[in-house]
């Protein structure tokens, strides 16, 4: 099994598990869930579903769905079950998963998670969202993407309160014709909706985290302490 997720990040995820109010990308996934149709939709999976916050929001607002979530790192699993006992959490890698998923979610969902596999695990990340979702089932990818045909594998190491962390890869950012490329050779064609943040954010203790920044096009341009200029979109696919 192939896992070189070096993804050191995680513990604040935990910590932040707000269940009043959606944050605005959750927000507006569950516009656009509404408006594509899923309100007969039977299934749901979120891939990289942390302590299952958003997929508290998704019953909230299609209570009507089975759901199910996924996420490499059990301490996210361990809580995710203490919180929702209702939903079917696994500890599971997205690049692997299991067969008695094949086919069964109308609908899949993974946030923030591309950005996490390199140029020789992307194939692969879609080859496992494609094979569990339904034909004419909808898959929503939320991840940094580059709008000018260029693909960056970035790996990097950072210092938390001076401390030298290790280097890790969570950065990666593919561009648009990369990912239409590759998901018209597996036959499928992929929307891009963008992300636009509402509102400004300071920056964290830890670099990495983004924050907004004026700039000439852009109120609330996000950042982060790679100095990268961070545009999200939706990745939308309705499967063939």
């Amino acid at each position: 099994m192939h896992h070189h997720v070096d993804f050191k990040s995680y513990d604040h995820y935990i910590g932040e598990h707000n269940e009043a109010k959606p944050k605005v990308m959750v927000q507006k996934l569950l516009d656009m869930m509404h408006e594509d149709g899923v309100e007969n939709a039977g299934a749901c999976i979120d891939l990289g579903c942390a302590s299952g916050e958003m997929l508290h929001f998704i019953r909230r607002d299609f209570p009507q769905m089975e759901l199910a979530g996924i996420d490499l790192f059990d301490e996210f699993i361990q809580e995710a079950k203490a919180r929702h006992p209702d939903i079917d959490f696994r500890t599971e890698s997205a690049l692997d998963l299991p067969t008695d998923m094949s086919g069964k979610y109308d609908v899949t969902t993974a946030f923030g998670l591309m950005s996490l596999f390199d140029e020789t695990e992307i194939s692969t990340f879609w080859d496992n969202v494609l094979r569990i979702t339904k034909p004419g089932g909808l898959i929503y990818v939320l991840s940094p993407v580059n709008e000018y045909g260029v693909d960056m594998m970035i790996r990097h190491r950072k210092r938390i309160q001076k401390k030298l962390t290790d280097w890790e890869s969570a950065w990666n950012i593919h561009s648009q014709e990369t990912i239409r490329e590759l998901l018209a050779s597996k036959g499928q064609e992929v929307e891009f909706r963008p992300f636009q943040i509402t509102m400004q954010l300071e920056p964290k203790e830890d670099p990495l985290r983004t924050w907004t920044m004026k700039t000439e096009k852009n109120d609330l341009q996000l950042t982060n302490g790679m100095k990268l200029l961070v545009n999200h979109y939706y990745m939308v696919v309705r499967k063939a």
